[in-house]
Order: structure tokens, then C-alpha cells, then sequence
């Protein structure tokens, strides 16, 4: 195990919020029963283990420490046996000890035969969700395709399990001149519809970002490079040209109503304003980023950087609806994403886009510090104060991480 042992010199304004974050961080307690990453007790576990990074600090080493000795306690205890099938639970908390040990924090060992008992089980889960249309990165089968693809190398297991896991995805898909789909019933069971989602939270562009790591990993190749294509083909079938003085300031719907025109004014009003991790623009800059790399389609490149250059220049609440600094769909979200993306494309844009999120950020910091622990999703990964600490402590460090892959970044 290493694990960095002095702070690096920061601004002072930084490392007092940093500083306040982690006192704040003990009072706002997530619930006991929720074990998960996006909104439990595992995302404090990635809090703390990069706070320790940062500071050193054996406090947060101890913290960290504690979760994950819960947690696994948890999973082997008969009681709380039932959180081996909490959605995304075994898929993040494999991911998450594959990070500590890539960022050089810690390195856990559970044991293969322990992990290959996981491995299973995320199969059978991923099963259930997939002959359910679940396909959810956060709570469904993306998720377990995601954390698969990263046990696929040299165990024919999982590489069976994928193969299994692909043909019931494609038992699912909707195809037509368009290119492929997939409905996620999990998010429209929860908003009451019946749109088609595109954002990588729930939607296409998540799942299709999934695809394009296991292609480009070399699994299922032969099977993967047809679908994810006709996956982009669908995509790109979606793109409207920006109307901001109508309200419609994005490229790409956030979700589409299938059985209506493109051109309807119910898809036009969701090519809305949301511009953040969860859905929007951003989500399919990356997906033709990666697609153009992956599978060799030169003519997404400049398609690419129009629109990522475009929403670079969204900044206003009319043109973005960014009013919050936290992790899911607020600014500290675009402070990774044009980090992400500057290092997938180093344009100047998003260079210039990362530097006024993270001005933006920091200046909104103190506020969100000040909520009460009941405020709305405060204690969350996501939607909360861990999340918008973890990216602070993530700017800080000043050095590539590997914990944003648990978030396809």
C-alpha cells in the first residue's frame, strides 16, 4: 500500500474548503440502510480514501478503513445478506477497490474465489435487470456490464457471462432505419413514460459508452462493433440544430418521444438546457469522441468538437441550468467533464470552459457547506456534499485519478 504522506502546497481559500468539507463531512450522516456508492456509505469510503491521499491524515484513513470493514461485514452477514443484491452495490464496490488500487491508496485484496463469487452474482443480477429492459448504468445492467469488462482479461468465466449478457441485450433492442435503441425501464417506470432516455445516467449514450469500453478492451469485438455502430447511427438521427431564443439551446434531446416527429414540439422542448454529467450535450460529445477513436468513424470528429465547442459557451442559467455546485447535474460535474474532455480533445475551449466551473465552483462552495443535514440529497455522492468534496480534493491533487471511471469519465 502507498499513499501520499504531506499535502501538496494549495491556495489557501482551497484548502479551507477542503478543510471544512471534511469536518462537515462526519454530520451528515447517509442512511444506515443504504450501503451504496451513489448515495450510501460506500461514497464516503471514496471520499475519505482520497482525502487520506491528499492529507496523509490517519483520521481519514481510519474512516475510509471503517467503511469498507462494515460494508464487507455486512455482505457476509446473514441479516444484511440482501445487500449482495442492492442494485449497483458489488459492481461499484468492485470497481471502487480496482480504483484505490490504481490511485495507489490501498490495495485490497478479497481473493479470487471471493471475486468470482461476485462475479456471478453480478451476472445474475445483470440477467434479471436485462429480461426486465433495465438498463441503467446506476442501478441496472450497464453497471454490471461496466465493472465486468474489467474482470474479462484471462478469465473465460466472465468472458462467457458477457457473451450471455449480450444476447439478451440484443433480444431487447429496437432497430429500424434509424439505427439501435434500448428503453430503460427503470427510469420510465420512475418519470411515468415512455421516452426513449439519452442521457448516461439512464440512458443510451451510458450504455453505449459501456459498449465501447468493452470493444475497446478487446471483448466480444466481432459482436460489439455492429451494435455500438448502429447505436451512434440512432444517435445521430436525434441532432437538431440549436433554437436558444426558442429555449432549445442543445443539439440533442435529453429523452425522445418515439411515436412523434423529430420535429415535434414535444421532442424540440427536451433539446433543453440541462448541461451536466447525468443528461445533455455533454454526454454525446464523449460518445462521438470515443466512437470516432473506437470504431474508426472519422466523420464524428468534427461533429464533435462543433458541439463541444458549443456548449463550452453555454454559461448562463437560460443556456445551461446549472444552479447548483454539486456532482450529478451541477457545476462540479463540468469541472470533470472538460477535464475529461480537454484530455480526450485539447481544444482550447475546454481548457477555458474547465477554468470558469471550477471558478464558479469554489465560489458557491461556503453555501453549500452551510445546508442543513436534511436539505434535499445533501449527504449524497451525487447530488450532495460528499461528491462536490470529492472533486475539490480531485482538483487539488492536480494529477490524473482513476476514480472518475466509476462515473464513465
Amino acid at each position: 500500500m502507498t499513499a501520499a504522506t504531506t499535502a501538496p502546497a494549495l491556495a489557501p481559500s482551497l484548502l479551507a474548503a477542503i478543510t471544512r468539507g471534511l469536518h462537515r463531512l462526519p454530520q451528515l450522516l447517509a442512511p444506515a440502510e443504504d450501503a451504496s456508492l451513489f448515495t450510501g456509505q460506500l461514497g464516503r469510503v471514496l471520499v475519505y480514501a482520497y482525502a487520506y491521499k491528499l492529507t496523509g491524515e490517519e483520521a481519514h484513513w481510519a474512516h475510509m478503513a471503517q467503511g469498507l470493514d462494515a460494508l464487507l461485514h455486512k455482505l457476509q452477514d446473514p441479516a444484511t445478506a440482501y445487500l449482495l443484491v442492492q442494485p449497483g452495490l458489488l459492481p461499484n464496490l468492485g470497481y471502487l477497490l480496482q480504483v484505490l488500487r490504481s490511485d495507489a491508496i490501498v490495495d485490497i485484496d478479497l481473493g479470487e474465489p471471493t471475486l468470482q463469487q461476485f462475479d456471478a452474482l453480478i451476472y445474475r443480477n445483470a440477467l434479471v435487470y436485462l429480461r426486465a429492459q433495465n438498463i441503467d448504468l446506476l442501478y441496472g445492467a450497464a453497471g454490471a456490464l461496466h465493472y465486468l469488462g474489467t474482470r474479462a482479461a484471462g478469465r473465460p468465466h466472465v468472458q462467457e457471462y458477457l457473451h450471455e449478457l449480450l444476447r439478451e441485450l440484443l433480444a431487447n433492442k429496437l432497430e429500424d432505419a434509424r439505427g439501435i435503441r434500448f428503453y430503460n425501464s427503470r427510469i420510465n417506470q420512475a418519470n411515468g413514460d415512455d421516452t426513449l432516455n439519452i442521457g448516461l445516467s439512464h440512458g443510451h449514450c451510458g450504455l453505449l459508452l459501456v459498449l465501447l469500453q468493452l470493444h475497446e478492451a478487446g471483448v466480444l469485438q466481432a459482436e460489439l462493433a455492429p451494435l455500438a455502430n448502429r447505436m451512434v447511427d440512432y444517435l445521430l438521427s436525434l441532432q437538431l440544430p440549436p433554437e436558444p431564443a426558442q429555449g432549445w439551446p442543445a443539439f440533442f434531446p435529453t429523452r425522445y418521444h418515439e411515436e412523434l416527429p423529430l420535429t415535434h414540439v414535444r421532442n424540440r422542448q427536451t433539446c433543453n438546457n440541462h448541461l451536466g454529467w447525468c443528461y445533455g450535450d455533454l454526454n454525446v460529445v464523449q460518445v462521438l469522441y470515443q466512437a470516432h477513436r473506437v470504431l474508426n468513424r472519422p466523420e464524428l470528429l468534427p461533429l464533435a468538437d462543433r458541439v463541444g465547442e458549443y456548449t463550452a459557451a453555454r454559461r448562463t442559467g437560460r443556456d445551461c441550468s446549472i444552479d447548483n455546485p454539486f456532482l450529478c447535474h451541477g457545476s462540479a460535474s463540468l469541472v470533470l467533464y472538460y477535464r475529461r474532455l480537454y484530455a480526450l480533445r485539447p481544444l482550447p475551449c475546454y481548457l477555458d470552459a474547465h477554468r470558469y466551473w471550477w471558478q464558479r465552483t469554489q465560489q458557491e462552495v461556503p453555501a453549500a457547506l452551510a445546508l442543513p443535514p436534511d436539505a434535499f440529497q445533501v449527504t449524497s455522492l451525487l447530488m450532495g456534499v460528499p461528491g462536490l468534496l470529492l472533486m475539490l480534493i480531485s482538483e487539488a491533487l492536480e494529477e490524473p485519478l482513476a476514480w472518475p471511471q466509476l462515473l464513465l469519465l
